[in-house]
């Protein structure tokens, strides 16, 4: 057998990402681990995929290559994919110390006159201290449709409607909503699909009439600004108000102890849905679960903490390496009825 080559042959074209990667799903070992850690294993085939799909969204952002991208992001699946698929479109990513202050971070920003600046969430302060996150949102079924612009960042959204695109929250009886009031985001826009490919049911399901059922729940304000609550399934309604489990799951990541976090819905024994929060900590972190919901009482309105805290080592992934939230929302199930929460 001949052996692989290792490395680039003078004068032929040579992409990393091709090196480290894709020569990986050619020889067929798109089954075996390409990464692994607290967040889970990744194999080079599910590596591939989300790759490919960072690298379509890096250049629907306009980046193009011989560009830079500043990296501003922890050890993570998520950091390695963002490496890569940068390389992947001939760009240069640029990661830098998650120690550097705000100031530091914008020199580097501008020295290296990066167009786009990858953050991890636990990093997004420090450096909406030193630049503008220009955070917007889009689909494969649509494009990027909603974002804020230089200049005209309001922190905590994710910006205006893409001019060409109209935007409408809806409540659960398909009228649209008050602002402030959240509901599901709709969009309608010229560059929508016309469906998936032999998905007729999924199509129906997203593809409404003139609107794109987005399947994230919205709030937008008075000014024209929209802020994501998460996805519209994963939404809870604790003692009549909505929670979005980003909000519960942020706090948890706050405590020293917490790795990660995973919040749904549970129903109590009344049959009302509470929190439960389904939590990773760092290796030797020490925190029990009356320490968690205290400290998520102190951070939080008190209806929105968890009322249990179930500790794992691992959550359910698909393939591409998403948690299954509908199998720990199975397991929360009855949960409430075997203690009285804290």
């Amino acid at each position: 057998m001949t052996p692989e080559p290792a490395g680039p042959s003078s004068g032929e074209p040579f992409n990393v990402c091709d090196y480290l990667l894709d020569r990986h799903i050619r020889a067929g070992r798109g089954d075996r681990l390409a990464l692994t850690g607290i967040a889970g294993d990744v194999s080079y085939a599910e590596l591939a995929e989300r790759v490919g799909r960072a690298a379509r969204g890096l250049r629907g952002l306009g980046l193009q290559a011989e560009q830079r991208v500043v990296m501003v992001m922890a050890d993570s699946p998520e950091f390695v994919i963002g490496y890569l698929a940068a390389m992947r479109i001939g760009a240069v990513p640029v990661p830098i110390s998650t120690m550097l202050r705000a100031g530091d971070i914008a020199e580097i920003v501008a020295d290296s006159r990066a167009r786009i600046v990858a953050v991890s969430a636990q990093y997004l302060d420090v450096v909406a201290d030193g630049v503008d996150i220009l955070d917007g949102i889009g689909m494969t079924e649509m494009h990027i449709f909603l974002s804020n612009r230089s200049g005209q960042v309001k922190p905590g959204t994710t910006g205006v409607a893409v001019p060409g695109y109209d935007l409408r929250v809806l409540g659960e009886d398909g009228l649209e909503v008050p602002p402030g009031t959240p509901g599901t985001l709709f969009v309608r826009g010229d560059s929508a699909a016309t469906g998936y490919w032999s998905r007729y049911d999924a199509s129906r399901q997203v593809f409404q009439g003139e609107r794109l059922r987005t399947g994230d729940t919205y709030v937008v304000d008075a000014d024209g600004y929209y802020a994501c609550l998460g996805r519209t399934g994963d939404m809870l309604k604790a003692s009549g108000i909505w929670v979005a489990p980003a909000e519960v799951e942020s706090r948890l990541l706050d405590h020293a102890d917490v790795a990660q976090a995973v919040v749904v819905a549970a129903a109590d024994a009344d049959g009302l849905e509470k929190p439960v929060a389904f939590v990773q900590l760092i290796p030797g972190g020490l925190a029990d679960e009356e320490t968690l919901i205290e400290f998520c009482r102190t951070g939080l309105p008190s209806f929105k903490r968890p009322r249990r805290i179930v500790f794992v080592t691992e959550y359910p992934t698909t393939a591409t390496g998403k948690i299954r939230r509908v199998e720990l929302r199975a397991q929360a199930a009855g949960i409430l009825h075997d203690k009285v929460p804290l």
